[in-house]
């Protein structure tokens, strides 16, 4: 329980494919939707089908100009280096971006900066909001936005789409731009995601319902555990308990995630009424 997808029951149907007019409209909804309620009309939303390292990959091997891997180093940011070694020495030095994770969950850290930067925002969007550096952003459909698995969002400020470089052919985010100018993409997609993310966006507390979730759960994780025995941030998407701190009969009973000498309890994922047994249970081993 309490793992980096949120939990959901969902009901699908569709009858159109990727190529239908049903897709196109479902497309520019989601898309409009999504850059008005986060307030990013300036940046030009695809949708790659795939996980969110596969929007990452498309992000950074389409990127013309020099990167630099920055910020809390941990296995997401170790992921960053590898990506953008695959193409070392063929970028431009007319530019040059930073290129970090805003929150490193194997190090439950947040990063920014005012430089101009590129985002891993996989696990932080939109508890934290993109800063004005921010150049181009990856997120997911099924961390904190709720829906469903299959598809990466990529964010690329209108500036710098023509800029965009030719690589591979399906990892190609010009190509991507150039369909979702037409509400289209340019290969097969799973179109029934879209569906839950249209119902998510359509909530109007999407974000301070989820912002007062993550925060009320961090908090009494801490209270439960103590201070003491969290590594790394005390509010945040995935707060990091010592290992030591939950029994081993209360991390079974649960199905914790495990990471380095730690476990991560993912404080968005579930509602929040079923993080209450859990947090009774660490009161009474403690």
């Amino acid at each position: 329980m309490f793992g980096p997808n949120t939990v959901g029951n969902y009901s699908v149907y569709t009858n159109s494919s990727h190529r239908g007019d049903w897709f196109r409209r479902a497309f520019r909804e989601v898309q409009e939707r999504f850059q008005q309620v986060f307030d990013i009309e300036e940046y030009q939303i695809m949708f790659v089908p795939g996980t969110g390292t596969s929007g990452l990959e498309a992000l950074i091997r389409s990127w013309p100009y020099k990167i630099s891997v920055t910020g809390p180093w941990g296995r997401f940011t170790d992921r960053l280096q590898e990506l953008v070694d695959l193409d070392e020495g063929t970028r431009s030095d007319e530019e040059a971006f930073e290129l970090f994770c805003r929150f490193e969950t194997s190090a439950n850290a947040f990063h920014v900066t005012d430089l101009p930067c590129i985002i891993d925002a996989i696990s932080s969007f939109p508890y934290k909001p993109l800063p004005k550096s921010c150049v181009a952003f990856v997120t997911c459909l099924n961390k904190q936005l709720g829906a469903m698995a299959g598809v990466s969002i990529v964010g690329v400020k209108l500036d710098y789409v023509p800029c965009l470089r030719q690589v591979g052919y399906s990892l190609d985010l010009k190509k991507y731009a150039r369909a979702a100018r037409q509400h289209a993409v340019p290969f097969t997609f799973p179109s029934h995601v879209f569906l839950p993310l249209i119902q998510r966006l359509q909530d109007p507390m999407l974000v301070l319902d989820l912002q007062d979730q993550i925060d009320a759960v961090s908090k009494k994780v801490v209270e439960a555990v103590g201070v003491k025995n969290i590594i790394g941030e005390h509010r945040s998407p995935a707060i990091a308990v010592k290992q030591e701190a939950i029994s081993p009969q209360v991390a079974k009973q649960f199905e914790l995630y495990k990471g380095a000498g730690c476990y991560h309890i993912f404080t968005y994922s579930h509602p929040f009424t079923d993080y209450l047994p859990f947090l009774e249970a660490l009161h009474v081993r403690s």
